[in-house]
């Protein structure tokens, strides 16, 4: 039988396109507000107040000390022992602190009080480019106060997309962390609009001078000392209207220039109401959320939203504090928090995953299988909504739910796709993984798989939240039907949660808006039985190969991802070939343990020798490859999608040498600019 999440609107349907659907809950009309008096963000932040006043809002912990330790590695290259030390850095890090709803409106009105004391007015803009942090949330929404709209860029994003959102966006002022002054040098060369650097704590002598010997009109003010000044200069609130730009937020820019996505207060308040809708009766004042992703991400700054809304608990955290393997004489943030909501990227639940992986493969034979058996037995009990779980849990799975706090409620996963067997490893061994699907044009959220609707090995993305309609449009160069069975073509999406387009962009947002209000996303899609929308790739990420057919590259790197030798992958095709070669970067340790067990059958060589060495041995590559193959053989790929060889490398991916996006997405044309000569020797072979 079926159960609908979404349905068909009366709105006739055009030729070449699926009808237009909407959630259950707004089949009516969509959801403009979450409850009347709601209009902007303010309106958000001062409801906080009355809603849950002296409740906890928010907590982080505080830097005791950083320590440095020499550790002596011992490496095996060819026949040799070579012993290196390094150094490792460990944090210790305090408690956490909490500050109340109350306190939270006092610090942002203060915030906001501050600037005013910097001159800023009404419409005058402050760019912030900062690690995650309760400085960076509560400096937004000082901002808001004041109608100051804010301009997000990520601090891992590089020196070109930087000086893009600087110069386009002209910010009066700078929020940033004293390790990121150094990345701001060249884009202030030419920008004497900028008249304060606002830092998250003191920066250092040198830090600053650095910075004034080409920008010499800045001032540089410490959030505490910001805070402090409009505690003692107190001002009136400048409430911005639905219709004002809240956010600038700049994509990571994979496919060339970053854009600035404007965000008015009704799209965020809109988005705020369709997530309410859904999951206010799971996700509430109860629950504690760890917060660590990039706030300069929609994804990130939503959720945060979501939670001053809802009266959740935010924790800030870092992703290099979250374990215990880079703390001392503390916790970490996890296992401190103890969080009961988890949100997260795809990379996160990949590592999740492996790591408890790499913990089992230590254990004994019989152990093994006594988790992997567990496991099993689990999805199906779950899958078949039965009784067990509970034992299950407390027999095997509750230890390793202990190194994330222990109550971990539901996992939700965004920003890209999660491959299947993933979301049902992390779904049985953690707590269920809810997915989820929308762009920064959309405000984050569009679709969400809902408790009500949630299954393992999940293809779907779920149902449409009640603030948003949309449809399937044909594809017919990619041969993407809405005539087939099941409909597929690119996802159109529309609301008042979608913006109005880019800043000072006129091209790119007539190329990507229609007139009548569609976000031409770019992604395609299918239905499913249920109305439910299922993610297949990127329109630009299809590859026609030799034969004709097509290849859809991000849906083979969400499987391959899954793989324990793979670090990072990319997929690559063109019309010259039959099938895809993979770009690998391999993972070190399981790279090493696999071929010391195929050694002297699949592998004669020493899997000690560096790592540079292994990635260019034949042997090694065809051992990588038949692990690849083995996945699509279990995954029922075509006969195109299975790679014809792999090319392996031991560089690293970062955003830093412009090989992934500040969101750590694949930039592909560089990574295939790279590697082409390698590539190219992967088909001759």
């Amino acid at each position: 039988m079926k159960e609908l999440f979404s349905v068909e609107t009366t709105e006739p349907r055009k030729p070449g396109e699926t009808h237009v659907y909407r959630s259950v809950h707004s089949a009516k009309g969509l959801l403009e507000r979450p409850e009347e008096g709601i209009n902007t963000v303010y309106d958000v932040l001062k409801r906080a107040i009355t809603a849950h006043g002296n409740k906890d809002a928010m907590g982080w912990r505080k830097r005791i000390k950083t320590h440095v330790e020499e550790r002596e590695v011992v490496k095996k290259i060819g026949d040799r022992e070579v012993k290196e030390k390094k150094h490792w850095i460990l944090y210790e890090l305090g408690p956490y602190q909490y500050i109340s709803f109350t306190r939270v409106y006092e610090l942002a009105c203060a915030a906001g009080a501050g600037l005013r004391q910097l001159n800023f007015q009404a419409g005058d803009r402050l760019l912030l480019f900062a690690t995650t942090s309760s400085s960076w949330f509560l400096t937004a929404q000082g901002c808001v106060t004041q109608s100051v709209p804010i301009v997000t860029a990520y601090e891992t994003l590089g020196e070109p997309g930087l000086i893009t959102s600087v110069s386009e966006s002209k910010p009066r002022a700078i929020f940033t962390d004293p390790g990121l002054l150094s990345k701001l040098i060249v884009p202030l060369k030419d920008a004497p609009f900028v008249e304060t650097i606002l830092c998250s704590s003191q920066p250092t002598e040198e830090q600053t001078a650095a910075l004034k010997a080409v920008a010499p009109q800045l001032k540089f003010i410490t959030f505490d000392e910001l805070i402090a000044t409009g505690e003692k200069n107190p001002c009136e609130v400048v409430p911005p209207a639905p219709s004002d730009v809240c956010v600038y937020m700049y994509t990571s820019g994979s496919t060339g220039k970053p854009k600035g996505v404007m965000l008015l207060h009704r799209n965020i308040v809109s988005v705020i109401a369709g997530i309410n809708r859904i999951l206010s009766h799971h996700i509430n004042e109860k629950d504690y959320v760890m917060a660590y992703l990039p706030l300069a991400h929609v994804f990130e700054f939503f959720f945060e939203m979501c939670c001053l809304y809802w009266g959740g608990v935010l924790g800030y955290g870092s992703v290099r504090t979250l374990n215990d393997a880079s703390v001392k004489n503390c916790r970490g943030d996890l296992a401190e928090f103890r969080p009961s909501v988890l949100i997260g990227v795809p990379a996160v639940f990949e590592a999740l995953r492996k790591g408890i992986m790499a913990k089992v493969s230590q254990m004994p034979i019989h152990r093994q299988k006594i988790f992997s058996g567990a496991l099993s037995l689990k999805q199906y009990l779950m899958g078949k909504n039965l009784p067990g779980t509970e034992l299950l849990d407390a027999l095997v799975f509750n230890k390793i739910k202990a190194a994330t706090g222990g109550r971990i409620r539901y996992c939700i996963n965004g920003g890209a796709a999660l491959a299947p067997t993933t979301q049902a490893f992390i779904s049985a061994a953690i707590a269920p993984v809810l997915l989820g699907y929308g762009l920064t044009e959309t405000c984050a959220g569009s679709f969400v798989l809902s408790p009500e609707a949630f299954y393992l090995f999940s293809r779907s993305v779920g149902a449409p939240i009640p603030c948003v309609e949309f449809k399937l449009v044909d594809i017919p160069e990619l041969n993407y039907l809405t005539s087939q069975n099941p409909p597929r073509g690119e996802v159109w999406i529309r609301g008042p949660s979608v913006c109005g387009g880019y800043f000072n962009r006129t091209d790119a947002t007539q190329e990507v808006f229609t007139e009548d209000g569609w976000f031409k996303t770019g992604d395609v899609g299918e239905l499913d039985e249920n109305n439910m929308l299922c993610l297949i790739d990127r329109k630009k990420n299809i590859v026609k190969s030799l034969n004709g057919e097509y290849i859809a590259l991000e849906k083979l790197e969400t499987q391959f991802n899954t793989s324990k030798l793979i670090l990072n992958i990319c997929v690559y095709a063109d019309t010259q070939h039959y099938k895809p070669v993979c770009i690998v970067v391999p993972a070190e340790g399981p790279l090493r343990e696999q071929l010391k067990s195929v050694q002297g059958k699949e592998f004669f060589g020493n899997p000690d020798e560096s790592l540079s060495a292994l990635c260019k041995d034949p042997q090694v590559r065809s051992v990588v490859l038949a692990d690849l193959i083995s996945i699509a053989k279990q995954r029922k790929f075509a006969t195109i999608e299975t790679p014809q060889s792999v090319v392996l490398v031991d560089d690293e991916w970062t955003p830093d040498n412009d090989l992934l996006t500040p969101s750590r997405k694949l930039k592909r044309q560089n990574i295939v600019a790279r590697y082409n000569d390698l590539i190219m020797e992967a088909y001759g072979n």
